[in-house]
């Protein structure tokens, strides 16, 4: 008997056993891609949210598993503004809430003198009042009801950050306020001074 004829034979022997054991090895396999799926994707949501406004990168709560719910006090970028290796900051206040009735919607607040408003790329409309990213699906003159109150879409910009794309911005107290956190922000985002 060759050793091929072995394996199937014991195979066909008990057919039970052989389904139940290939079962078992391609949910495995299948729970082992998905969670490296997972993985990757969380991977690449901490990514994009470290850059939001276009910053190298965002200063946020240590400690703290969902980025969202950091709490900085706005005091903090001074300091940090004043570090040699520190080009620009920006106050940035991640809130997901309700927006038109469609729950974990993103409003991001920021203060307009800063870069990370100024970074916008509008695509109709101005910069003054609530500016829905491209991929949201607001059109200009659109209210959105957030946090109880109406605001007119003014603007459509496209930032090139997918959750940016996908939020709607508002004034940073503006937000703040909707979120009861005077004097925070979730993020503050840096722009690094390069070397001389």
């Amino acid at each position: 008997m060759t050793w091929f004829g072995l394996v199937r034979k014991n195979l066909l022997r008990r057919p039970v056993r052989t389904l139940l054991t290939a079962a078992g090895v391609a949910l495995g396999v299948g729970l082992i891609v998905a969670l490296l799926s997972i993985a990757a994707g969380t991977k690449k949501t901490a990514g994009d949210l470290i850059h939001v406004g276009r910053a190298d990168f965002g200063v946020f709560q240590s400690g703290v598993q969902d980025a969202t719910k950091s709490l900085l006090p706005v005091s903090l970028e001074s300091r940090i503004r004043h570090d040699p290796g520190v080009a620009q900051t920006a106050l940035v206040f991640l809130d997901v809430t309700t927006v038109n009735g469609e729950a974990s919607s993103l409003v991001v607040g920021l203060a307009p003198d800063e870069f990370a408003a100024k970074r916008l790329t509008l695509v109709r409309g101005g910069r003054s009042g609530a500016l829905a990213g491209d991929h949201f699906g607001a059109r200009l003159g659109e209210t959105l009801h957030i946090g109880g109150r109406a605001f007119p879409v003014t603007g459509i910009f496209h930032s090139g950050n997918r959750f940016e794309d996908s939020a709607v911005m508002l004034p940073l107290a503006t937000v703040q306020a909707l979120a009861r956190h005077p004097g925070e922000v979730t993020s503050i985002g840096v722009i690094v001074q390069p070397r001389q």
